[in-house]
């Protein structure tokens, strides 16, 4: 039983990692992006359904930054009508279990509903949304984006309480994209 626990835990250190609450550049072990985590926030990445998923938390302020990074095959060889329809096409599952989620935890207002902008000199398409868990911390804000750069599609959600949100947004603003020749695993 001891043994089966101890690989339990060996095999949970696997799945994720939790880097050490310092300021500093976070740089995505999988190559994707690179990111300023401020002093006392803390980064964990792991693997889940949906590809590689990269948190950064405050307990202090009540917020994080969602980062889903996925390997894709650069668009850049498409014409730019084909580009913007595969970018509506494969972030509405995104944005609509995004959604989803928050609506099974919180009451959620929609601010803005998806709609075209750019992030980081790309295309993209963002969700502005007010949620409410009812505690002190109410409103809640957050949004998605959803871009495809280099050989990604991300799609970073920021969320928090009033004092938290612009502190997540802010390291959102960090954020550089890293281009490579091959996917990102």
């Amino acid at each position: 039983m001891k043994l089966l626990r101890f690989l339990f835990i060996i095999l949970a250190l696997f799945a994720f990692e939790v880097c050490s609450a310092t300021a500093g550049l976070y740089r995505d072990p999988g190559g994707a992006f690179t990111i300023e985590v401020p002093t006392g926030w803390e980064v964990q990445r792991n693997r889940e359904s949906a590809g590689w998923i990269t948190r950064i938390s405050s307990d202090q302020f009540v917020a994080k930054v969602t980062i889903l990074a996925n390997p894709i095959t650069p668009l850049d060889e498409y014409p730019n009508e084909l580009q913007e329809t595969m970018i509506r096409e494969i972030a509405q599952p995104h944005f609509i279990g995004w959604v989803k989620a928050l609506k099974s935890q919180s009451r959620v207002e929609l601010e803005r509903k998806v709609y075209k902008t750019m992030f980081l000199g790309s295309d993209a398409l963002r969700m502005d949304v007010q949620y409410f868990r009812e505690d002190k911390n109410d409103p809640r804000r957050a949004y998605a984006l959803f871009f495809f750069k280099g050989n990604n599609a991300f799609f970073v959600t920021p969320s928090g309480s009033p004092i938290g949100f612009p502190k997540a947004d802010k390291i959102v603003s960090t954020m550089r994209i890293t281009i490579q020749n091959e996917p990102a695993e």
